[in-house]
């Protein structure tokens, strides 16, 4: 944001550059304030630690080996004995995993393993998360992920598993086998993602109020006209 003088909300469409499916998910909560955080720029998002630093980490290096492993052990030690109990699984994994290249929208997973034309795709996840379901419920990226594959290369893919995977805990299976069709909740996450995606490179930006507004980063510069 600019450091001082009163904030004007833009009058007409903005510019917000590309976007992944998750980035758009956030947009169709509150336009206002993806927008805004992206104008705040790194000084207005708070620095991930612990958990979060580790998972920023592993989706950064793209490949795990023995080096890189030990490096991140040194670094978060507190993590080490996770690391080391999935070094196998971690090592196979192409991290920070996004497709399709170059297009949007894009959707970006933290881990990504083909066997044989049948995918798997993990999604790091708090230590306490405990119901895989229930935390993929909120998100678009990976079940669209899933279908676009599906839709585009039926030849290649036989199917998609999908897994939650809290740090410090095990990976936890979504579904109990492959995602093999285009299902409803694919079906829903593609037509949300189309109508999004229209609003998005218009460049509308405005606020939806609600219970959002409760813990939101910008709620000040909306309804009180500040920055800072």
């Amino acid at each position: 944001m600019p450091g001082d003088g009163r904030y004007r909300p833009p009058d007409g469409p903005v510019r917000l550059g590309p976007a992944t499916v998750e980035d758009l998910r956030r947009y169709d909560e509150c336009g206002f304030r993806f927008w805004a955080e992206r104008v705040a720029g790194p000084r207005g998002r708070e620095e991930a630690s612990g958990w979060r630093a580790l998972v920023r980490e592993l989706r950064a290096l793209k490949r795990l080996n023995e080096a890189r492993l030990e490096a991140l052990a040194q670094r978060f030690p507190e993590a080490e004995g996770w690391l080391r109990a999935h070094q196998e699984l971690l090592f196979a994994l192409n991290l920070g995993f996004a497709w399709p290249e170059n297009a949007t929208p894009q959707a970006r997973v933290d881990g990504a393993l083909n066997r044989g034309g049948e995918y798997s795709f993990y999604t790091f996840a708090p230590p306490d998360t405990d119901d895989p379901t229930a935390f993929l419920r909120g998100r678009w990226g990976e079940l669209w992920l899933a279908g676009y594959l599906l839709e585009h290369n039926p030849r290649q893919v036989k199917g998609v598993r999908l897994w939650v995977w809290p740090v410090l805990g095990p990976p936890l299976p979504v579904y109990d086998k492959p995602i093999s069709q285009v299902t409803g909740p694919i079906r829903w996450r593609n037509e949300k993602v189309r109508a999004t995606l229209e609003r998005y490179q218009r460049g509308e930006v405005k606020p939806n109020p609600g219970f959002i507004c409760l813990s939101c980063s910008v709620r000040d510069v909306c309804r009180e006209g500040r920055v800072g």
